[in-house]
């Protein structure tokens, strides 16, 4: 009898043991359940009073946390291929489809190529979406400034920095010709393999760098000061992580690395030091934007002190600069680099550029006016952002209840209701390779296609409506004269190696495999 008693007794006590783990995970997965049901009925309840119907889907294997496509994305974003991996996807739901619905870690997010969607988003319903936090969390390399902030905030950092893109100082040929001059000391003349990329990468920093700050980082000359070095590491490991954090969304905050933020303070320390000495030179009275020097010659714009009027804090300061050197230089850099890759493999298209500078200007150093009027290499460079944009994917997050107005059903013609907090993607690299809007041979780099072609929210490299790229201008300026110049200065390119196009995801869009050419002059 006592041996039947302890049986009973562990019995129970098993029982009890079941109880206390069963019941915590019995009510975590029913959380997750009902979390995932009302998330997807919520929007079917409310958008049948307006017409609306859920996109297509994708196939999920795992319908819960959807990890069989995070799976594939980070096994092509490794692999250099993610773009067309997003690209095929879009053809390969229910036969080809412009906008569809994923989940992401158990989040419902909708993916669109809609001119319509996309004009909804970024311009008509503009108030309705904000940056995701996902997003913010992997610019946290910013701080507190353009790139991370929403409304007013994010006004008030766009009028500070206005002043820094106007027509006169984009226009200013002069104080790049300086650094262009070094990067082309820095190539080869005779055919030897040079990789441009971390050249292109130097030359914007150094640019960016002494418009911004006043003082160059002086990286082509080859003699940098050391913090300017440390910076341009910082800078160049750094800017490799925002790709894989947004990625992976919240499991980023699961993954440590110590060595990305080391980066980001090293860069924060480089750029303090000019703040410093800018808000103690406001604070007596010494601070200029412009002016007249002690020998009659006017100053030239510097940003930096434009900002320490604004009154803002050091933190506020520096994360201002840091946006706009990261961002600027990283843009251009990755699409000279793109451009010169591809000119490479297209011997046809770099004679016929090299044949409109020399004839319109030949040797001499071009003006503003004159680089603009090139018309071969403009429609060269909108082909390259066309097929390469250098912001590849755009993401948002819905601030309230809203509506898409396409691709629902379907047959995707009908409006999408989105519930406060969704999350939805746009994909300019899959938009600018639509047939129906490029042509048979959307997939194909032809510049000429340009000379008739007129596009709106079809064409959007530089993201469009109030947050369109405020450098955008200036980007293009930079990259546009950096190619004349070395059209004038060599004769022949041919690629330094048999690697074919793999992306390089980073705050931009570059090449995987680097720029390796064969210059002659």
């Amino acid at each position: 009898m006592a041996e039947g008693i302890g049986k009973t007794a562990n019995f129970h006590q098993s029982e009890v043991y079941f109880i206390l783990y069963s019941v915590p995970i019995g009510l975590l997965i029913l959380t997750i359940f009902l979390t995932l049901t009302l998330s997807h009925f919520r929007p079917h309840a409310r958008a049948g009073g307006e017409g609306c119907k859920a996109p297509p889907s994708y196939p999920h294997i795992d319908p819960i946390f959807g990890l069989d496509s995070l799976f594939l994305c980070l096994r092509d974003l490794h692999r250099g291929n993610l773009m067309n991996h997003l690209d095929d996807t879009f053809k390969r739901i229910q036969g080809g489809v412009y906008t569809y619905s994923t989940n992401f870690l158990g989040s419902r997010v909708i993916y669109t190529i809609e001119p319509e969607n996309v004009k909804t988003i970024f311009a008509t319903r503009y108030e309705d979406y904000g940056q995701s936090q996902t997003r913010k969390d992997a610019l946290a390399i910013f701080g507190p400034g353009i790139f991370t902030l929403d409304g007013a905030q994010w006004q008030a950092s766009r009028a500070l920095l206005r002043p820094n893109f106007v027509r006169s100082q984009i226009s200013d040929m002069s104080r790049l010709e300086v650094h262009v001059r070094q990067l082309i000391a820095k190539i080869p003349k005779n055919g030897e393999v040079v990789d441009l990329q971390p050249l292109f990468s130097e030359l914007t920093m150094d640019s960016a760098t002494e418009l911004m700050l006043g003082e160059s980082t002086n990286l082509l000359s080859g003699t940098p000061r050391v913090e300017a070095r440390r910076f341009m590491d910082a800078f160049t490991y750094a800017c490799e992580e925002p790709s894989f954090r947004m990625g992976i969304g919240w499991l980023a905050t699961l993954i440590p690395d110590p060595k990305f933020h080391r980066c980001i303070r090293d860069m924060k320390a480089f750029v303090n030091i000019f703040v410093r000495r800018a808000i103690a030179l406001q604070e007596i009275g010494k601070g200029t934007i412009t002016g007249v020097e002690d020998d009659g010659v006017v100053a030239r714009y510097v940003f930096l002190p434009h900002l320490a009027r604004s009154r803002y804090d050091e933190k506020r300061i520096a994360a201002e600069l840091m946006a706009v050197i990261v961002a600027g230089g990283g843009t251009t850099s990755s699409l000279l680099t793109v451009l010169w890759f591809t000119l490479a493999r297209r011997p046809d298209v770099f004679s016929k550029l090299r044949n409109e500078v020399l004839s319109s200007f030949g040797t001499k150093l071009p003006s503003f006016e004159e680089v603009k009027g090139l018309k071969y290499l403009n429609w060269t460079m909108r082909e390259i952002q066309r097929l390469y944009p250098v912001i590849p994917v755009n993401s948002r997050i819905t601030l309230k209840d809203t509506v898409l107005p396409v691709g629902g059903g379907n047959d995707g013609r009908s409006p999408i209701f989105l519930s406060k907090g969704a999350r939805v993607l746009h994909f300019p690299y899959s938009m600018h390779r639509r047939k129906d809007i490029y042509g048979d041979d959307a997939d194909k780099f032809r510049p000429e296609r340009w000379e008739n072609l007129r596009t709106s929210w079809e064409y959007l490299p530089f993201s469009g409506g109030p947050r369109t790229c405020i450098g955008q201008q200036h980007a293009l300026t930079e990259a546009l004269y950096t190619t004349v110049r070395l059209l004038q200065s060599f004769k022949d390119v041919q690629p330094g190696d048999s690697s074919m196009w793999a992306e390089k995801l980073v705050l931009s869009m570059s090449v995987r495999s680097g720029c390796n050419v064969k210059l002659t002059a």
